[in-house]
């Protein structure tokens, strides 16, 4: 995650710092080998661990106890040994051997005073002319297909002269960049081998909840291989990375180097790519974020046929209901997507959207804010039609429309 070591992005709330975990360094790591799967096929399914529970009595004298209210108390926590046996030969690990005009002169390192911000800090001091040196930047990332597709983060491999990816087995492939998307920090890379690779698959990341056991797996300052767990503590995070943040939030143990990453669930399936962090110092802290994999599956398969992403778009400015806009609108809460403002010639306005207008739901699912309505109209193909059910004057009505292409200089603003 990205402290390239520094954060491509900060997220600033009571003093603490949203920081993407891509590390850099100058020495090299190669992960340690270990038992692979069969390399044709995909990673089975882990076997769940069964959890036995007891129900002590607990109650208070005079007060009858009723043991199917009481909390489960686990005798064993789950194991992962099976899980990571499985899934960790098709992790890897990313260097990127940046450009030379992204290298970074030699810079004093002050004992006992503040350390400047990666990568200043990493270099030792030279009292003579400064000298320019190459960064490589260190990340990981995930086989998703036996011919050598691999998903990572976009700030793991951004300004790259060339990468390479280091597999299981301590082999290193040069890699070439298929696509990638800033906006969501999703890149695809491709290796090529003489034989199948093993792979992960993506799971449903939709249905995901709070408190289910999750574990990361990647290269933390460098040290390959590194298992984590903990649970998912929420879902749908924004941090102020991009436009489409909808983070999950685990407290599984990630740093820098996790970046790219998988966020798997107890039956093998990758649910989330390890992204950012929260923290006052750039170390762990219990609070990380991890791409969704429903949102890593449009965005990788766009890149992989077309290099590129292509997104819907309508056409509306919209702002979030307040309380009382609610009340004088009588809506029954605050949700939905209040219309601001609409542009000329797009699919809004042939449609007939008008400023005032309150989206409450898209193609029958209900929308809670401008930034999922954003987000699921991002998702909708150019060509499309989109049912948005609108409340206007009071009424409730349906405004059918043709999702166009979000334009170019959309994309880049």
């Amino acid at each position: 995650m990205n402290h390239l070591n520094k954060p491509a992005r900060r997220w600033r709330r009571s003093g603490l710092a949203a920081a993407l975990l891509a590390s850099t360094a100058l020495g090299g790591y190669v992960i340690a080998s270990a038992a692979q799967p069969s390399p044709n096929a995909p990673m089975p399914p882990a076997q769940a661990q069964q959890v036995q529970v007891n129900a002590p009595a607990t109650g208070q004298p005079g007060v009858p106890v009723n043991t199917q209210q009481q909390a489960a108390m686990p005798d064993r926590l789950p194991s992962f040994t099976h899980l990571v046996a499985q899934v960790k030969p098709a992790v890897v690990s990313i260097t990127n051997y940046l450009k030379q005009d992204q290298s970074t002169p030699d810079q004093p390192q002050i004992q006992g005073g503040p350390q400047l911000p990666f990568p200043f800090n990493q270099f030792p001091f030279n009292q003579t002319t400064p000298q320019t040196r190459p960064v490589e930047a260190r990340g990981s990332g995930f086989i998703i297909n036996p011919d050598g597709m691999i998903v990572t983060n976009n700030h793991v491999i951004k300004d790259a002269g060339r990468i390479t990816v280091t597999l299981d087995s301590g082999q290193t492939l040069p890699a070439k960049v298929i696509g990638a998307d800033p906006r969501t920090d999703i890149a695809v890379l491709k290796i090529e081998a003489d034989h199948p690779l093993p792979y992960v698959e993506l799971g449903d990341s939709a249905k995901l909840e709070p408190g289910e056991w999750v574990i990361a797996i990647g290269n933390p300052f460098g040290l390959s291989e590194t298992v984590t767990a903990g649970i998912v503590s929420a879902m749908g995070r924004n941090i102020g990375a991009g436009p489409y943040d909808q983070f999950i939030q685990v407290d599984a143990p990630i740093n820098e180097g996790n970046s790219g990453g998988p966020l798997l669930t107890q039956d093998g399936k990758v649910v989330g790519m390890n992204t950012a962090i929260l923290s006052p110092s750039g170390g762990s802290i219990g609070i990380g974020f991890a791409i969704p994999s429903d949102l890593i599956k449009n965005i990788s398969m766009d890149l992989e046929h077309s290099g590129h992403v292509t997104r819907g778009y309508i056409g509306v400015s919209t702002q979030s209901v307040s309380p009382a806009m609610a009340k004088a609108l009588s809506l029954p809460n605050d949700t939905g997507a209040l219309v601001a403002g609409v542009e000329p010639n797009t699919p809004a306005q042939h449609a007939g959207l008008q400023p005032g207008d309150v989206i409450r739901s898209l193609n029958g699912q209900p929308v809670k804010s401008p930034r999922e309505l954003a987000v699921d109209v991002a998702g909708i193909h150019p060509g499309d039609t989109a049912h948005l059910g609108v409340l206007r004057d009071g009424h409730d009505q349906t405004v059918d429309l043709h999702v166009a292409q979000l334009p170019n200089d959309q994309q880049t603003a």
